[in-house]
Parts: C-alpha cells; structure tokens; sequence
C-alpha cells in the first residue's frame, strides 16, 4: 500500500517545480492544481463558482480555491492501491487544513515573501495566479498567516529557497525516514500484543577449517 505525502506550501513556493523534478527521478508525484475534477473556486457557503479573468480584491477576499473532499478521497485511495511505495500529492488549497488527517506525512515547502515575489513574476511559472487581477494583493496580504499555518500544520519544514534537487532530496529523504518510523512502531506494537511469541534468532553458523 503506497504511502502518501503531502507537499505544502505557499504560492511560488515551488510545488509543481518539485512535483515535476520527483516525477523526472521516477517517484510517483502529482501537481493537485492540475488534477482533474479536485480543484475548484468557491463562495463562502462552498458553492462552485467561476474565478473572474480578472479578480478583484474583494472578490478574492471572499472566494477561495478549495479541493473537492470526495475526489481528494478518491485520488488518495487509488495512490494507495496503486502499488507504488509512496505518492507525492504536490499543492495548497483553502480548506486543505480541514482535509489533513487524509495524508501520512504533510512537508511544508517554505519561502520568504521576497523569494515569493520573484517567483511570481517567472516567465517559467505556468500558473497565472500572483499576475492576473488583485491576485498578488490578495497573495501578500495572506502571506503571512497562510505561512504560519502551513508551518504548525506541517510534520516536517523544507527551505525551499534551495535548488529545486536539494528540495527533492530532503522530501524523500523525510518520507523515507517517517515510514521506517511507522513500521517500527507497528512492528513494537504486535511485539506488544497478548500470545505474541517472539521468535529465537537463528544459530550462527560455525565453520570448520
């Protein structure tokens, strides 16, 4: 059953930059803004709606991007029986703190508002939003508290101001580290279980010359 991470962070943090790079090295990762049918705008009462071309300040204020619960479920559920040994699910969503307890482990990706910036305006970015309308407003009126939630949410904190394979490398490697976690406590919890009999180690080999 695959093990299933989420990489957080705030916008122009460079989650579907990382998304892409662990694909590239033969993990299993997903952009979530991309997904198709997760990923929507929404009113205050949670209601779909269609994101202006050009969004004003106030109609950012009240609306949000929000991920679907039921399709989130689903996606998670086929990255589990798809065999992999983990999955890298890659985004942010405004209700994503309300759906956390769906992941094994949450890496927040973090950057400082400067690096934010600069990113945002990255002919190399594919997501318009931070460009089009208030949405840069909306972004730098946000950023820090939606930084200080993503810190407290996260298990683990990446500096991803680094180099997008440093960034890569230090997912996988506290991935890696928490699932060895896990299994040793499965393993001392069965150990723990009544009628458990541990078996003896067996005899070293002796040899004769």
């Amino acid at each position: 059953m695959s093990y299933v991470v989420l990489v957080t962070g705030v916008s122009g943090s460079g989650k579907s930059a990382l998304s892409r790079h662990l694909s590239a090295r033969g993990e299993h990762a997903i952009s979530l803004d991309g997904h198709p049918g997760l990923c929507q705008w929404q009113d205050q009462h949670g209601r779909h709606v269609q994101r202006p071309v050009k969004p004003n300040i106030g109609w950012l204020r009240t609306h949000h991007w929000a991920w679907r619960p039921t399709a989130l479920d689903t996606l998670i559920a086929e990255r589990r029986q798809a065999g992999h040994r983990r999955s890298f699910l890659c985004g942010t969503a405004g209700n994503q703190h309300q759906l956390l307890d769906r992941f094994d482990l949450v890496v927040t990706i973090d950057v400082d508002a400067a690096t934010m910036s600069s990113r945002l305006d990255s002919i190399s970015r594919s997501n318009p939003f931070g460009r089009v309308g208030a949405s840069r407003r909306l972004l730098a009126e946000r950023f820090e508290s939606d930084r200080a939630a993503m810190l407290t949410a996260a298990h683990h904190v990446v500096d991803a101001t680094a180099p997008v394979e440093v960034v890569a490398n230090m997912v996988c490697a506290l991935a890696a580290l928490h699932q060895l976690e896990v299994i040793g406590t499965r393993l001392a919890s069965s150990a723990r279980q009544p009628g458990h009999r541990r078996e003896a180690p067996p005899r070293a080999a002796h040899t004769t010359g």
